[in-house]
């Protein structure tokens, strides 16, 4: 089991903490930019050398998502760097203010709803443009902080289907994944496959094999009358209920290995996932919580959260001790500013603190929130965007 972080006098989560527990999805299929207009969003929202990662995507759709991954990025770096000035700048040295005020200082914004936040961020003040982004060498994103705070903010992205989606957390480290169902169904049911969709699914399936456990297989399958067949549900009924069985736990597998930073380093079948319906969530909705089990032991340090999104994809966050996470080079560990939380405040940050719902954005939002007013009605000027 993993060993408990160790008690400290740093400053501990609170329940108001919410102004940067962001959790954020965009649909890029309502985002049908003319080739003039995705030219302009990548020379005006994200660096040059940026625009080469996102072109070197084959596919409209993938450029798309990419691009939107980097726009929330920027839009998550401008609202750290606006509380950070809203708040005071706590520094872990040296600092003139003490971490506590900090911490209550977030009570004054916590209400503001995310679309509204623009009327706090200055953008001019917090150029989405001078954000650092860094990566880890296991591929984990993070914003550079040339100065350390009372905080661990953190963020994860990812994208499925139709979705992008970024969560972030400020003392406890967090992943995140989105996965479609209909786009593993998409894939069984292609031109050529020569299998019906169930039997289609089930040999894709089988290249996973090893990456579920045994009872999480048996739950994917459960309903369809067992791996082995023998359901009573017609072909696509089926081939749907395994899909989604399939896409949830490999959504809750996936935030764990980004939230530690190990990408496909890590042998998933270490992990495996107990997901009970419902949950403490801020706004009503479908949530499961998904207690962790590594390496065949409960663990006291990490809790997943899902949720469905859309009418056919699901969004886990992982959420556990920045202690965990595998960070070669030390750049992104380096910028905690609470590396070792106390048990209590661990458990706060971890297991009682809500689970936010997602809240769905347009790139109008998110161009409104990070670069601010005058560049987002430059934006709609130039397009006839309404």
């Amino acid at each position: 089991m993993t060993t408990s972080p160790r008690s400290t006098a740093a400053a501990a989560p609170s329940s108001s903490s919410s102004a940067l527990r962001h959790r954020w999805a965009v649909d890029v299929s309502a985002w049908t930019p003319s080739d003039d207009e995705f030219e302009w969003a990548c020379s005006t929202l994200i660096l040059d050398t940026e625009v080469t990662q996102v072109k070197k995507y084959k596919f409209e759709e993938d450029r798309k998502r990419a691009l939107v991954s980097l726009i929330l990025q920027r839009t998550a770096g401008v609202e750290y760097h606006g509380w950070r000035r809203r708040t005071g700048g706590c520094l872990t040295s040296g600092a003139s203010t003490d971490a506590v005020d900090a911490v209550d200082a977030v009570d004054a914004v916590d209400a503001v709803d995310v679309v509204d936040v623009v009327d706090v961020v200055d953008a001019a003040d917090v150029s989405a443009l001078d954000v650092e982004l860094g990566k880890t060498k296991g591929r984990k994103p993070y914003i550079v902080k040339r100065e350390k705070f009372e905080d661990n903010f953190n963020y994860n992205v990812s994208h499925d289907g139709r979705f992008v989606v970024l969560a972030s957390e400020l003392y406890c480290v967090c992943g995140c994944d989105v996965s479609s169902a209909e786009s593993l169904m998409g894939k069984v049911r292609a031109p050529g496959s020569g299998a019906s969709s169930l039997e289609g699914l089930r040999k894709t399936l089988g290249a996973f094999e090893k990456q579920l456990t045994d009872k999480e297989w048996d739950r994917v399958w459960d309903g369809v009358g067992g791996r082995d067949g023998g359901g009573t549900l017609d072909d696509d009924s089926a081939t749907r209920n395994v899909a989604s069985a399939f896409a949830k736990y490999w959504s809750l597998k996936e935030a764990y290995v980004k939230a530690i930073g190990m990408g496909l380093g890590y042998d998933m079948g270490r992990v495996e996932f107990e997901v009970l319906e419902g949950g403490r969530a801020e706004e009503a909705g479908a949530l499961s919580v998904a207690f962790v089990t590594i390496d065949g032991e409960l663990s006291e340090n990490w809790c997943c959260y899902l949720q469905g999104l859309g009418d056919d994809h699901w969004v886990s966050v992982a959420r556990g001790p920045v202690t965990d996470v595998v960070d070669a080079l030390g750049a992104f560990s380096g910028g905690f500013g609470v590396p070792n939380m106390g048990r209590d405040e661990l458990n706060t940050a971890v297991f009682q603190e809500l689970e936010p719902a997602f809240d769905e954005l347009t790139v109008g939002d998110l161009i409104k929130m990070g670069y601010g007013v005058d560049v987002y009605e430059r934006w709609r000027g130039l397009f006839s965007v309404i």
